[in-house]
This record gives C-alpha cells, structure tokens and sequence, in this order.
C-alpha cells in the first residue's frame, strides 16, 4: 500500500528538512502543493530538498517547473487540468466521484476524496458511504491505482485495503500530528 504525503499549502521553514525526514521514514511520495505560492517561492522549497528525492515528488502547481527537476510525476486538478504541451512524464489526478475513475489508464495513480471528514479543511465530510466504497471495489472502480485522501490517518489502512485502494494520501495527520515537529 501507498503512503503519500501532501504539502500544506502555506510554506514554513523547515518544510524540506521535513519532507526529507517523511521520505526517510515513512512516505513513499510528497505532493507539492502550494496553491498560492508563486513559481519562484516552490522552486526555491524544491531547490532546498536533495536532488536524490525530487523522484519521489508529485508536483501540483507551477508545472513549467518540471523543465529543471526531475519529478516523479505531474498532478492534474481543476487549477492545473492539462500537462505542458513539451510534457511526456507521469501524472497524477485528483477525482471527487466514483464515475471519475472509469479510466485510469493515462495516470500512474489518482487520489479519490474525500474519503472520511477531512482533518484540515473544517466541514469538509466524507462524500462515499460504506456500501458505496465497497460497490464500487466489486465493479473494478477502486484498484491499486486509486489513492484514498480525505481525513486518511494510519488507523484507516486496513479498512482502505479491504476497499481495494492502493494507497494513502495524508495531509492533515501529517501536519497536526505528532508525525512530524514543525520548527
């Protein structure tokens, strides 16, 4: 099963002495994203994390970004829908409902949200029932390339596994948890 972390969306210092320890110990990929950044203070955050990691960043704003660095891979939502025209790397992809995953085949893996009552956007609630989760694993909808994110904390991996999701993305328990100490 995937771990994935997701960036807050405000910079910090610290933050890529941070992701590197996530990476280290825990994480299997960090989303970059930081939607009110501009280009020149994501690039700066990217230049501060190790090259030997940068394969194992998802980029989510400031595409163009991906001329200097090697990511692992592109992530596509509603800010960023398409690639760069020059692109020919891995994307990632953001989906809100349960007929967004009929075809997978152009992304190496897509989130689905939200899952359980999301930890960092207040109000935010679950948006899939148990029945529909389960359902929606028996029709081939959720395999190992969907990723659950939406309140996701390590006590949900078992229950996400027996949904057939093939990872974890986690935002807010990685950064009000104990996970990691912000300085």
């Amino acid at each position: 099963m995937k771990k994935i972390g997701i960036t807050t969306p405000n910079l910090w210092a610290g933050e890529a002495s941070a992701i590197c320890s996530l990476l280290d110990q825990t994480l299997d990929f960090v989303h970059i994203r930081k939607p009110s950044a501009t280009c020149m203070e994501v690039e700066a955050l990217i230049r501060l994390i190790p090259q030997e990691y940068h394969a194992r960043l998802v980029l989510h704003n400031h595409h163009e970004l991906s001329n200097q660095f090697a990511f692992k891979a592109l992530h596509l939502n509603h800010s960023y829908p398409t690639p760069p025209s020059q692109y020919t790397g891995a994307l990632t992809r953001s989906c809100h409902s349960l007929h967004e995953l009929v075809d997978l085949s152009p992304y190496t893996y897509v989130f689905l949200s939200p899952i359980y009552n999301s930890i960092s956007k207040q109000g935010y609630k679950a948006a899939f029932t148990t029945a529909q989760l389960e359902e929606a694993f028996r029709q081939g909808l959720i395999n190992q390339k969907v990723i659950a994110l939406g309140g996701v904390t390590p006590s949900h991996f078992t229950q996400l596994q027996s949904y057939g999701f093939g990872g974890a993305a986690m935002m807010g328990y990685l950064w009000t948890s104990n996970t990691i100490q912000r300085k």
